[in-house]
């Protein structure tokens, strides 16, 4: 009887410990949940902060493209304007040409 009290209580130990070993592995995986979440939530953050870069980048990129094509459309509209002033100069130097 004596041996069998105290395999029960080894037995009432070991369970004792498992069951604080059980108790430590739920609260670390708390923490670590709390991490994960802690972590998730960073890169939400990042993320739609790099999502708002991009789409100035974007916008920005749209502009330049925009700007850079009424630029052109001015430099080809300067070049027959000076196409325009050359013929007109050859005619006004024909003409005083004509009159000498």
């Amino acid at each position: 009887l004596k041996a069998r009290e105290e395999s029960l209580e080894l037995k009432k130990d070991k369970l004792a410990k498992q069951t604080q070993d059980v108790e430590s592995s739920q609260e670390r995986i708390k923490e670590l949940a709390i991490k994960v979440r802690n972590k998730d939530e960073e890169l939400s953050r990042n993320t739609q902060e790099l999502n708002g870069r991009i789409s100035y980048h974007l916008d920005s990129t749209k502009e330049f493209d925009e700007k850079k094509k009424q630029l052109n459309n001015v430099a080809e509209s300067l070049q027959v304007f000076e196409k325009d002033l050359n013929e007109r100069a050859r005619n006004i130097l024909g003409l005083i040409d004509a009159d000498q």
